[in-house]
């Protein structure tokens, strides 16, 4: 082989991912997500982890980001899925949501605050914003963030 074609073979790549090759994988990681929890509530934890595992996968291969959703329905070390009461724990403490793995032990720590709800109309006490829901006998919303 030439020096000119072993330079041009070097610089060529996977190519440029379009639209619909995002969206498929997408879907895909959603799809092997949802499958890997129906696994887990069927009694099997090995095949779930694996479904986990294909999803991730997937996504560094077309360098997708996971919904925080998705990213929470998993330990990042282990790449367990994780069921509460079934092989995760949930702890509220000091402003944190504490989740531990007990397949591996890990810990996740996500923040969340507290925060009022505006009225979208003036004076009107049934008005709130779009997409956000009062707490029953309380003024108070959680809303959570990653950290």
């Amino acid at each position: 082989m030439s020096p000119i074609m072993r330079q041009e073979s070097r610089r060529r790549g996977r190519g440029i991912r379009t639209a619909t090759m995002l969206a498929v994988a997408r879907d895909r990681m959603e799809g092997l997500l949802r499958m890997g929890g129906e696994r887990l509530s069927a009694g099997d934890p090995a095949s779930a982890a694996r479904y986990v595992r294909l999803a991730r996968k997937i996504g560094m291969r077309y360098n997708v980001r996971m919904s925080p959703a998705m990213r929470r329905s998993f330990c990042p070390s282990c790449s367990s899925y994780l069921s509460e009461g079934i092989n995760a724990r949930t702890r509220l403490k000091a402003g944190r949501v504490t989740r531990t793995c007990l397949a591996c032990g890990a810990v996740t720590r996500m923040g969340f605050r507290r925060r009022t709800a505006k009225p979208l109309v003036a004076g009107h006490p049934q008005g709130t914003e779009a997409g956000v829901a009062l707490n029953e006998g309380s003024d108070d919303m959680i809303e959570e963030t990653d950290e």
